[in-house]
C-alpha cells in the first residue's frame, strides 16, 4: 500500500491469499485501525479484465458489509484505493482469534455465551441480506472484554471471484467449514450455510476435532458430502445431550433439515444455557433417608428375557437370509453417494489439470477400507482411475458396481466402484458370531430366571422351617 496522508502504517499483522492486513494509525481521528489491502497475486497471471472484475466486486461487497452496524460485527470505516490498490479501513480489535480461544480451558457455559453472540451477529447480517460464507475461527475475534466480533463479511465473495467462480476453486483453501451446498455452488447459498459453519466450530470447540477431517481437500470434501460425523458425546461425554442434538442438527447435509435461522439457533442455545444455570443454582435440602423399592414377585423379567431372545433370533434369521440384498443395498447407497459427490464438486476431463483434480477425489474416496478401486469411464475410455494394486492382488472376490455420472457440460460418464466382498463377508461372520454369543447369553439368562422362580417357593419354606425350630 502506498503512503496515505490519512493513515500511517505501523506493522503488518496478517496475510492471506487475497490480501494483506496492516495495523495503522488514523491521523485524522487519532485512533488505531486495521487496513486490509486487496492483492491479486501476479503469479496467477490473470487477464486485466479479470483483475478489474475482482476489484469491482471488492468495492461492491465491502460497501454492502459497511452498512452493517452491530456490536458483534467488525465496523468498516472506509472503502478506498491508493495507487490502484483497493483497501478497506476497519476497526482494530484487541483480543484473540477464536482459534486461539479454543486452546484455552473454558467452561461449557462460556463457550455457549460466545456462540450466542455469534448467532446475534449472523441474525442481524442475514436480516440485512448479507451472508458471510466464510465463518471460521480465524474470522472471529474475542475481545478483551469478552465480546465476540465477526470479521470479513462479504470478502468471501471476492475470493470466489478470484478463482473464476468454479467449483474446483474450493481446493485453493481448506473447505473444512464449508456447507455441502457451498461446495456445489459457492455463490448460491443462504444464511443456513453460515449456521452449518457455526455447527462445525462448536463441534471442534467441544470435542477438539473437526467433524470432517482429512489429509487433503478432496478427502475433506468427500466426508462433508457423503459421511456423517461421529456424535460429539462419543468424543466428549461432558457435552449436554441437548447441545449435542443442536450441533448435529446444524450439521445436517440438507439445508431444509438444518436449523432454520440464526435467531432459532440463538434461542436454542439460550434455552440450554438457562437449563444449565438453573440446575447449578438449585439449593439442595437435607438429605432424605434412602428408601429402596419393595421387591415383588414378578414374571416381567422372565417375559422380557423371552421377548429379547425371540427378537434376536428373528433379527439374526432375517439378516443372514438377506446377506446378498444387504450387500446390494449398501453398495448402491455408498456408490450413489460417491457419484453425487463428484457431480456436486464438478469434474471435467478437458485438461490434464482437471483430470489430476478428479484423480485426487478418487484417491481420497479410495481411503475407505471397503473400496478396492475406483474408475471413471466415458465412451469406453478411462478418464481417471485409482487402485490399490496390493489389495487388488490380495482380494479374491471384488464386487464391481457401476453408477451413472454427469460431468461438467452434461457429458455422461460412469463411476465404477470395486467393493471388497472379503471385508463384507468378514463383517457378516462377526455379526453371526455376536448373534450366536448373544443368543447363548440370553438363553442362559432365560434358564436362570426359570430356575430361580421354581426354587423360590422352596427357599421360602426352608427359611420358615429353620426359624421356627
Amino acid at each position: 500500500m502506498n503512503k496515505s496522508p490519512n493513515y500511517r502504517i505501523l506493522e503488518k499483522i496478517g496475510e492471506g491469499g487475497m490480501g494483506v492486513v496492516y495495523r495503522a494509525h488514523d491521523n485524522r481521528l487519532n485512533r488505531e485501525v486495521a487496513i486490509k489491502v486487496l492483492r491479486v497475486d501476479p503469479s496467477r497471471r490473470l487477464p486485466a479484465e479479470k483483475v478489474r472484475e475482482i476489484q469491482a466486486r471488492f468495492y461492491k461487497e465491502a460497501q454492502a458489509a459497511a452498512r452493517l452496524n452491530h456490536p458483534n460485527i467488525v465496523a468498516i470505516h472506509q472503502v478506498g484505493h491508493s495507487g490502484g490498490q483497493p483497501y478497506i479501513v476497519m476497526e482494530y480489535l484487541r483480543g484473540k482469534s477464536l482459534l486461539e480461544k479454543m486452546e484455552e480451558p473454558l467452561p461449557v457455559r462460556e463457550v455457549i455465551r460466545i456462540a450466542i453472540q455469534i448467532c446475534e451477529a449472523l441474525d442481524y447480517a442475514h436480516s440485512q441480506g448479507v451472508i458471510h460464507r466464510d465463518i471460521k475461527p480465524d474470522n472471529i475475534v474475542v475481545m478483551e472484554d469478552g465480546r465476540a466480533k465477526i470479521a470479513d463479511f462479504g470478502i468471501a465473495r471476492i475470493e470466489d471471484a478470484d478463482v473464476g467462480l468454479t467449483k474446483a476453486g474450493v481446493l485453493l483453501g481448506s473447505p473444512a467449514y464449508c456447507s455441502p451446498e457451498q461446495l456445489k455452488d459457492f455463490s448460491n447459498v443462504d444464511g443456513r450455510a453460515d449456521l452449518f459453519s457455526l455447527g462445525v466450530i462448536l463441534y471442534q470447540w467441544f470435542t477438539g476435532k473437526l467433524p470432517f477431517e482429512g489429509n487433503s481437500s478432496p478427502e475433506i470434501i468427500t466426508r462433508i458430502l457423503a459421511q456423517d460425523p461421529m456424535l460429539p458425546r462419543s468424543l466428549n461425554p461432558e457435552i449436554p445431550p441437548s447441545l449435542e442434538a443442536l450441533i448435529m442438527r446444524a450439521l445436517a447435509k440438507d439445508p431444509s433439515e438444518r436449523i432454520g435461522s440464526a435467531r432459532e439457533f440463538r434461542a436454542s442455545l439460550e434455552r440450554i444455557l438457562n437449563l444449565m444455570e438453573g440446575a447449578s443454582a438449585e439449593v439442595l435440602g437435607p438429605t432424605a433417608p434412602l428408601e429402596l423399592p419393595k421387591t415383588k414377585t414378578s414374571r416381567l423379567p422372565l417375559l422380557l428375557t423371552g421377548i429379547l431372545f425371540l427378537a434376536l433370533v428373528a433379527y439374526g434369521v432375517f439378516s443372514l437370509m438377506g446377506e446378498k440384498g444387504i450387500l446390494e443395498q449398501t453398495t448402491t447407497l455408498r456408490g450413489g453417494h460417491m457419484a453425487r459427490m463428484l457431480e456436486v464438486v464438478g469434474v471435467e476431463d478437458s485438461s490434464k489439470e482437471k483430470v489430476k483434480i478428479l484423480e485426487g477425489y478418487l484417491k481420497a474416496m479410495g481411503k475407505d477400507p471397503d473400496i478396492v478401486f475406483l474408475e471413471v469411464t466415458r465412451e469406453d475410455r478411462t478418464v481417471a482411475r485409482f487402485a490399490d494394486k496390493g489389495r487388488m492382488a490380495r482380494e479374491g472376490d471384488i464386487y464391481v458396481r457401476g453408477f451413472p455420472l454427469k460431468m461438467e457440460g452434461g457429458a455422461e460418464a460412469v463411476l465404477l466402484v470395486g467393493f471388497s466382498r472379503t471385508g463384507y463377508n468378514e463383517r457378516v461372520g462377526r455379526t453371526r458370531m455376536w448373534l450366536l454369543a448373544g443368543g447363548g447369553l440370553l438363553a442362559a439368562l432365560l434358564g436362570g430366571q426359570i430356575f430361580y422362580l421354581k426354587r423360590k417357593p422352596s427357599l421360602r419354606s426352608s427359611v420358615k422351617g429353620g426359624s421356627s425350630g
